[in-house]
């Protein structure tokens, strides 16, 4: 006989929590929770709702009894006296700071809101509700007490000791009215009578004869305890990044020399390579911009109007007869092994002044980062290209049937372009026999 009182007392236990789980289901929907103070005693509230930042909460019971609003003038939820009452009065009274820290405003289309936001980049940050209509206390809704509460018998509301002195019941009922938000017919209030009933249709707005059940959102405690994290990495002030000379290049740490004038200054070379005598150099910033060749039409770097331009234009006014010699590249390649070929060597014909090749630039700067290059304080910016001080300057590789040139791009990447772009930028190589000790 004990057996069957314990388990009808908890079959009805189950069903008395079944009937208060909103229609969400989720893990503590249906449970309790203490929360805030109100005369003097502990408020006692329902979750009705749940994600994994924030609580839908209900009090428990009703805790006063107030009207709509008295004046009855232009009735809306946003203008009532109640809706004042319970976001000032009730609001500071019922919460201390700390607990109003928690408390989360929210609008009438939102009132489970999810406050951490993942980003694309992985980044998590916090999202507060923007709606012009804000309520950090409130009451349900016609439709959200039907949904929220599955029986009239879950819905119908039991008034605290306090709140029970100030309600009148025609009544004989532990049980009484409570407020919905919702307008109801004819300039009414809705209402959940003492049976747990929804009336729309006899809620007179100025009757201080109906019991108020204040609604908040209040955050979770995994919520609480990722917020300091997520707040600390927002506020956080990042790392500046070192803000390079506005015309130094990539590989400032390079060894360079200067050797030769361009526009009366003397060109800054980056050393690239040795071998034996001979010393690999290129133009540490682009000197200027010109078309690989004039036409859009397939051609070799030696049919090219580039090459045309640099042997010997470039090399007898800028390189030739300032004391350092400036070799023929297959000069370099005489004694070392066959199947070995350093730049500017796989072509045995008579030029001095050359461009790197695709394959040449990914061996000597294997890193896009620091193939990156800008224009010389006297570089010829004539049809220049910069993008954020940076340039685009050719490769000596082209396509066969293509018409078009490899290119490095202000990024450092590696593309393509036709060859009779005008703005892509030039960086001179050369070999020289230089004394590196002296």
């Amino acid at each position: 006989m004990r057996k069957r009182v314990l388990s009808f007392v908890l079959s009805a236990f189950i069903v008395f929590q079944g009937v208060l789980l909103c229609s969400c289901r989720k893990d503590d929907a249906g449970k309790f929770m203490t929360f805030g103070s109100y005369d003097g005693k502990p408020i006692d509230w329902i979750i009705l709702g749940n994600n994994s930042d924030t609580y839908l909460l209900i009090s428990k019971y009703i805790l006063d009894a107030r009207p709509y609003d008295s004046s009855h003038q232009e009735l809306k939820w946003e203008n009532s006296e109640l809706r004042q009452w319970l976001n000032e009065d009730f609001y500071d009274q019922a919460f201390n700071d700390e607990e109003k820290a928690r408390i989360v405003a929210t609008s009438p289309y939102d009132r489970r809101p999810d406050l951490i936001r993942t980003g694309n980049d992985g980044m998590e940050s916090l999202v507060w509700p923007k709606e012009d209509l804000l309520d950090k206390v409130f009451l349900l809704t016609t439709y959200e007490a039907k949904d929220y509460f599955r029986t009239s018998a879950a819905r119908a509301g039991k008034p605290t000791a306090d709140a029970k002195d100030k309600i009148t019941s025609s009544v004989d009922s532990e049980k009484s009215c409570w407020w919905l938000s919702s307008l109801g017919n004819n300039g009414v209030a809705s209402f959940v009578d003492e049976n747990g009933d929804i009336s729309v249709s006899e809620g007179v707005p100025t009757s201080a004869n109906f019991g108020v059940r204040p609604v908040i959102v209040m955050t979770t405690d995994s919520f609480e305890s990722r917020k300091e994290y997520i707040e600390r990495l927002m506020t956080a002030t990042p790392t500046p990044e070192p803000t390079p000379d506005p015309r130094e290049t990539a590989l400032s740490y390079a060894e360079t020399v200067q050797f030769g004038t361009y526009n009366c200054s003397l060109i800054d070379w980056i050393i690239l390579d040795t071998e034996g005598e001979y010393t690999l150099l290129m133009s540490k910033y682009v000197l200027f911009f010109q078309p690989y060749h004039t036409k859009s039409l397939d051609t070799s770097w030696l049919a090219s109007d580039l090459n045309n331009s640099l042997n010997p234009d470039f090399y007898n006014s800028y390189l030739a007869g300032h004391g350092i010699e400036v070799v023929f590249p297959y000069e370099v390649g005489k004694d070392i092994p066959d199947g070995i070929a350093w730049a500017g060597m796989d072509i045995l014909t008579n030029f001095r002044v050359f461009l790197l090749s695709k394959e040449e630039l990914e061996m000597y700067i294997p890193n896009p980062a620091d193939r990156v290059c800008r224009a010389a304080d006297y570089s010829d910016m004539t049809n220049a290209y910069e993008n954020d001080g940076y340039c685009n300057y050719w490769l000596r590789s082209n396509e066969s049937s293509a018409q078009t040139t490899y290119v490095v791009w202000e990024n450092g990447n590696i593309t393509r372009e036709y060859t009779n772009y005008e703005w892509v930028g030039v960086r001179p190589c050369i070999w020289v026999k230089l004394d590196l000790e002296s």
